[in-house]
């Protein structure tokens, strides 16, 4: 580049020294060098006219004939353009390669714009969700899937996890959805048939439940007749150590199966609107209350600071199962003589209720597993208190049947701490209040 502009003040100069002596000839040898200068001028601009003119419509087929440092941009431009050019055919390949790959692919895939309009899906979306690229297209995705469960998802914008939904009861067609934020406004879904493993997780929960509902007769029979025996044999010490600690197996297998059917339960019911509204703090002061009568209540101090009258959405059942389990877990995995702190206020339109204990703790590494059915910190820990390994995993699916969460905290050699998030139930006025709008709305 640097020879172009070298060579261009060379022509330059070579052409005012030409009109400069040309000038001398004629005797004016100032206008020579200024019509020199104003030659060179016009040419440079005739030039740039055309190269830009070219510019202009660069695909044409007629190539300006231009000279110097013109011809060597002209030559640039070119260059670019064919690098541009096969830079654009290798996206293209691309492209087309990976629309084709999303083509063949078994899950649905849908492409929504900011009005969550329907701007682009796969032949599997035709398949899974029945849509139809004649008319579907550019229509609202709500009118084209008229699935409450997903309507639901999609206005939550809460998207960290896919959600999986019924998509047709007569069929038992379930669907599982994950939706990302794509570009700015645009919004892509991946959907997958989850049908198969939907059968399968019924099987299993249907499994359990009948198992346990089997079991219970005859472990009922056996407590039964192990009471009959106790009695006779009273007299003999080893017979009776034998019959107590089989007692004992037998009230385990009781609570497991007792448990395993709540769990079931809970399963089965997921997803479901709770009823309501449950007063709260009643409720966990009628558990404080019962559990002082356990057995493992050992001088434990339950120091109880409840707001009074908090009202959640849910049932009784529900509630008296996630808060018994906390409850009871304190008083069971806390030495005798500590203190058990329950708290309960409502803030922000949440309730927040606090379980409280000044055991040993639970190593961080645990904290994330303790929901998991059956999961142990300790091989013996189960054994030694007389749990079943159910029971936040309980906790988990009642407090979530209301939308609540649960908070796990917890030092070793300082206690833990378990926090519980609820929605409140709405109050008589609002919900008073929200009827009337609703009214209004429809009759406006």
């Amino acid at each position: 580049m640097k020879s172009q502009y070298k060579s261009e003040i060379n022509l330059l100069l070579l052409t005012l020294t030409f009109s400069f002596l040309a000038g001398i000839a004629l005797g004016y040898p100032l206008t020579g060098l200024l019509f020199g200068l104003l030659g060179f001028l016009c040419w440079s601009l005739y030039q740039a006219r055309r190269l830009d003119k070219w510019l202009a419509k660069p695909d044409s087929e007629t190539k300006p004939q231009l000279t110097g440092i013109y011809a060597h941009l002209m030559e640039r431009v070119m260059r670019m353009q064919r690098q541009q050019e096969r830079e654009s055919q290798s996206l293209r390949s691309n492209l087309e390669r990976q629309t084709l790959l999303v083509e063949e692919m078994r899950d649905a895939v849908v492409l929504i714009d900011e009005r969550d309009r329907i701007k682009w899906f796969n032949k599997a979306a035709e398949t899974l969700l029945r849509l139809d690229s004649g008319k579907d297209l550019s229509v609202p995705i709500k009118g084209a899937i008229r699935n409450a469960a997903f309507h639901s998802y999609l206005d939550g914008e809460d998207y960290g996890k896919p959600k999986r939904i019924c998509f047709d009861e007569n069929t038992k067609s379930w669907l599982e959805i994950s939706i990302t934020a794509y570009d700015i406004h645009e919004k892509l879904l991946v959907i997958r048939d989850a049908s198969a493993i939907q059968e399968l997780e019924d099987m299993r929960r249907d499994f359990i439940a009948n198992l346990s509902h089997e079991l219970r007769t005859p472990v009922t029979v056996l407590v039964g007749y192990l009471e009959t025996l106790e009695l006779q044999d009273s007299s003999n010490p080893n017979t009776t150590r034998i019959h107590s600690e089989m007692s004992k197996q037998c009230e385990r297998i009781t609570a497991l199966l007792k448990d395993l059917l709540t769990l079931s339960r809970l399963e089965s019911m997921d997803g479901k609107s709770p009823s309501g509204p449950i007063d709260i703090s009643s409720l966990l002061e009628q558990i404080a209350s019962d559990a002082s009568g356990l057995a493992e209540f050992n001088n434990h101090k339950m120091d109880l600071k409840i707001e009074p009258h908090i009202y959640v959405l849910g049932t009784s059942t529900d509630m008296l199962s996630a808060f018994s389990n906390l409850i009871y877990n304190a008083v069971r995995h806390t030495p005798a003589g500590t203190k058990i702190n329950i708290r309960a206020k409502s803030k922000g339109g949440m309730a927040r209720i606090e379980i409280i204990d000044h055991g040993l703790g639970i190593e961080r590494q645990h904290l994330h597993r303790l929901t998991e059915r059956f999961y142990r910190v300790e091989s013996s820990r189960n054994s030694a208190t007389g749990g079943t390994g159910l029971g936040l995993a309980i906790v988990k699916h009642a407090l979530g049947r209301s939308s609540g969460k649960l908070k796990i905290e917890s030092t070793l050699g300082k206690g833990s701490s378990f926090r519980c998030l609820l929605p409140l139930a709405p109050k008589e006025k609002d919900k008073a209040d929200l009827q009337t709008e609703v009214v209004e709305e429809i009759s406006s």
